[in-house]
């Protein structure tokens, strides 16, 4: 276990010098595209930038800001079940009570991500296929399975080996080091996008259920887009099925 703390606490370590690096070069002079993706400055430009293009939906930008701000209200009014509290029998009255519905519907928001995820899946492969353009279905599927991996992977990796380390307390066993001994176990669950098949208990680090829900729907939705759209007659017994 210290082994382990003290190789991936080095690997973060690593990771800011890289990110410190790329953020000063940027400043001075263009540098390498891929020392630059670090960059603290070029990636803070481009999640703040309010540019769009023709093709884009900018409605949904607004409909995802909400949502994600429902979907974090939510899940810090789930994690108020763990704190210590003087009554909780009026806890969960308050629970109960119709001002508390939208912050307890959480399911509603995660059904939203998802359905705009296979809009603009649709939206972007038809695009493609009315414009001519071939869908190479296993490149669609490997781009899609690396977007999501190295962001996962790092924080798998952090909450396993560094988070158990850096706090200690009554609840921290319970919401801390039970998921970190979960991935011990499971972690190449969330390798192969499968740790959703084995019950919500046994999930390692369990808020990245929708990454495994989102990469299997692609999957499929990707497959069936483009019979959809090969087979436009057949457009409603497809769609039904």
């Amino acid at each position: 276990m210290i082994f382990f703390f003290y190789s991936f606490n080095r690997l973060f370590f690593g990771l800011i010098i890289l990110i410190s690096f790329a953020s000063a070069f940027d400043i001075k002079t263009k540098f390498s595209s891929v020392v630059k993706s670090f960059s603290i400055i070029k990636n803070f430009k481009e999640l703040t930038s309010v540019e769009t293009n023709q093709r884009e939906i900018t409605v949904l930008n607004g409909i995802r800001f909400v949502n994600m701000v429902m979907i974090v209200l939510g899940h810090q009014t789930m994690a108020m079940h763990f704190y210590p509290i003087v009554n909780r029998f009026e806890t969960n009255e308050i629970y109960q009570s119709l001002l508390s519905v939208p912050f307890r519907a959480i399911y509603l928001y995660t059904e939203v991500f998802l359905m705009l995820s296979g809009l603009l899946t649709a939206y972007s492969l038809i695009g493609k296929l009315n414009r001519g353009q071939i869908i190479n279905i296993p490149k669609e599927i490997t781009s899609r399975y690396f977007r999501f991996m190295p962001p996962a992977i790092a924080l798998i990796l952090f909450a396993t080996f560094i988070l158990p380390s850096l706090e200690k307390g009554p609840l921290w066993p319970l919401l801390i080091d039970s998921q970190a001994e979960i991935c011990k176990k499971y972690w190449w669950r969330n390798m192969l996008m499968i740790q959703n098949w084995f019950g919500f208990e046994n999930v390692c680090m369990f808020n990245l259920h929708h990454i495994g829900t989102d990469f299997f729907m692609f999957a499929i939705s990707t497959i069936l887009i483009i019979y959809v759209h090969k087979f436009a007659r057949y457009n409603i017994v497809i769609i039904t099925f």
